[in-house]
């Protein structure tokens, strides 16, 4: 039997909870995270490390953070300068020329923009160096070249700095604050160019030559003092040290720290990762096995053999590929667990005031259906009594009126989108098309069909609004067919029309009659009918507001009745009795002798009783087994 164990994911863990406290719900934050990211920009290398840190902070939410168009984005959001030079340093390394994106990580990007971010530096640093080293030897040259007839090495040039003369509006009173009169020595002293230089010297110890400490305190002359060592085996110990720390000092002084130019080298070889170091020279457990055996062979010259032997294969380094895949981590998958908890299930509670919430707006829509009936029979009863007595005026100039069947008081304008092909020649073209009852004539866009068919003409036509359309050819000889039904029909070319093709009143009378249905316009020809599709299925909208809120009371009072149902089920004496019933069903029916239909064949039988019978007068072999319950 499998044991199942749960192992810890202390990382994901922490990252769920972290979110969970400083996000809430995700769902807000990730909406605008692709917006976000296609407008980060790093200006310059300042603010590199704030582009890096809110960059992977945004990309690691989203479910595609690990496609290469987002690595191509972090690389473009660089200054330009930098992206250019990162973009043909990764170029050089493929082999054949491209950037893989989808090998490369995040972390690899970043290494590689820190690793030219670094190059630069040191670049300007070296050029700062030597521009100081030549501004050194111009000065150490001197008038040496115009000793020698050479042309003197050109003088920098300042920048004047102008002065802007300070005009005071009120004149200074010199006679009332006349200046005192000093006489100035001059100093005997030798000065010092820069005295802000100057330094407090140093303590060192001429002992062992180390700072901050004197001979008398000094602790290896304590140390070698315990060693009973000879006087002038000592005395040599002291001056050799003597001298070591004098050339240390002066190797010290002649190197200075602030223009050592190795710093960012070092810098760069620890923090970057480097294709020749990529890795930290430690022994495996196996390598020390092997030491520990080779120490422990008396023989030197073997030892010495074994011992180059395992020196070269350590030396030996596997070739790396030049990108390596590692596993990708995705931030989403977590944050789809917070948007899963933060969901709260619906309560009972919250249905019920929904359903409360419900019948009062039903309420007011039926108390308002009322005021609207009654104002409506009010409207009615005014009209009613108006056209009485103007009937009863106008009835006997308005006898011929007798001779009209009807008036027409409104016409419904209908449109419908269907699907039709257009034959013209060899030309076919299937559009979708609006078949529009208002239309007086049939249009069609410019550029759907080829020039060649166009004929001039000088009609004109109009929008509904009253503007003009710009009309110049027409279409004579044009075929729509639709299940063997074929209509000749003509167009006219139209400039910037919202609708590919129109069909209006000239196409609708060669359809008559026609029948509008949920699925199209059917129309009959030689005793079959034809249907013209609609493109989309018509929706049908439900005016009665009371009718959808009553359903929507029911739907709820529904769920309230399964929730309770489920909450009963919930309870542990509901529990038990499900799980005796289940268990006395299993005992009963279930089993392998069965005895719950046992009453079911129970019968009630006379026999018939004879005188000076009993069971030993019957065979052995017909005489009947007893029967119970568990046997049948």
């Amino acid at each position: 039997m499998a044991i199942h164990k749960e192992i810890p994911d202390a990382v994901n863990t922490l990252i769920f909870i972290i979110a969970q406290h400083f996000i809430g719900d995700p769902s807000l934050w990730k909406d605008r995270s692709a917006e976000l990211l296609s407008n980060l920009k790093c200006r310059t290398l300042a603010d590199f490390r704030w582009y890096r840190d809110t960059f992977l902070t945004r990309v690691y939410t989203r479910e595609d953070s690990q496609q290469p168009f987002w690595k191509e984005k972090f690389l473009a959001g660089l200054p330009r300068s930098l992206g250019d030079k990162v973009r043909d340093k990764i170029r050089s390394q493929s082999a054949n020329g491209d950037i893989p994106y989808e090998s490369l990580s995040y972390g690899q990007l970043i290494s590689y923009v820190q690793k030219v971010a670094l190059k630069i530096c040191q670049d300007d640093k070296i050029q700062r160096q030597l521009a100081k080293e030549k501004a050194q030897t111009k000065k150490d040259l001197g008038s040496f070249c115009e000793q020698f007839g050479l042309p003197a090495c050109p003088k920098q040039k300042k920048k004047q700095s102008s002065r802007k003369e300070i005009h005071e509006n009120k004149p200074v009173n010199t006679k009332r604050f006349p200046r005192r009169r000093y006489s100035h020595k001059p100093s005997t002293s030798r000065e010092i160019e820069n005295p802000r230089q100057k330094t407090k010297s140093k303590i060192t110890c001429y002992n062992c030559g180390k700072q901050c400490h004197i001979n008398k305190y000094c602790r290896l002359k304590k140390k070698l003092r315990n060693l009973n060592l000879e006087p002038a085996i000592e005395e040599q110990i002291n001056n050799l040290l003597i001298e070591t720390s004098e050339e240390e000092t002066e190797t010290a002084s002649s190197e200075p720290s602030d223009e050592n130019l190795n710093l960012i080298q070092q810098d760069d070889q620890l923090s970057s990762t480097d294709e020749d170091d990529g890795q930290i020279n430690t022994l495996t457990r196996e390598q020390d096995l092997l030491f520990e055996a080779i120490n422990s062979i008396p023989d030197p010259p073997e030892k010495k053999v074994f011992l180059e032997k395992l020196k070269k294969t350590l030396e030996v380094k596997p070739r790396q590929k030049d990108f390596i895949a590692n596993n990708k981590f995705d931030v989403s998958n977590i944050l789809k667990r917070l948007e899963n908890s933060s969901t709260k299930p619906t309560t009972i509670q919250d249905l019920q005031t929904e359903i409360n919430n419900l019948k009062r707006e039903v309420k007011e829509l039926r108390q308002q259906q009322e005021i609207h009936q009654i104002i409506l029979s009010q409207l009615e009863e005014d009209s009613d009594s108006e056209s009485a007595n103007n009937s009863e005026e106008n009835q006997p100039e308005n006898l011929e009126d007798d001779m009209f069947m009807g008036l027409i008081d409104k016409i419904k304008i209908q449109k419908f989108y269907i699907n039709i092909k257009i034959i013209i020649n060899d030309f076919v073209l299937e559009t979708m098309a609006l078949f529009d009852t208002g239309a007086d004539s049939n249009c069609i866009l410019e550029g759907l069909i080829p020039t060649k068919f166009f004929e001039k003409t000088s009609k004109k036509l109009s929008t509904a609004n009253g503007s003009k359309l710009k009309i110049n050819f027409k279409l004579s000889n044009a075929i729509i067919e639709n299940q063997g039904l074929r209509i000749n029909t003509n167009f006219l070319l139209v400039k910037n029309l919202k609708n590919e093709v129109i069909l209006g009143t000239p196409f609708i009378r060669a359809l008559f009659p026609i029948q509008i249905s949920n699925e199209g316009i059917t129309t009959n020809y030689l005793g079959r009918k034809i249907i013209f599709n609609f493109s989309t299925k018509p929706i049908s909208r439900n005016i009665n507001l009371i009718e959808n809120k009553i359903n929507h009371i029911n739907f709820l009072k529904e769920e309230v009745s399964f929730n309770n149902i489920q909450i009963q089920l919930g309870k542990p004496q509901v529990k038990e009795k499900i799980q005796s019933l289940l268990n006395h069903i299993e005992s009963t029916v279930c089993s392998e002798l069965p005895h719950a239909f046992w009453d079911r064949k129970k019968h009630i039988v006379d026999l018939p009783n004879e005188k000076d019978f009993r069971e030993k007068q019957i065979p052995t072999k017909a005489r009947p087994i007893q029967m119970n319950e568990e046997l049948l």
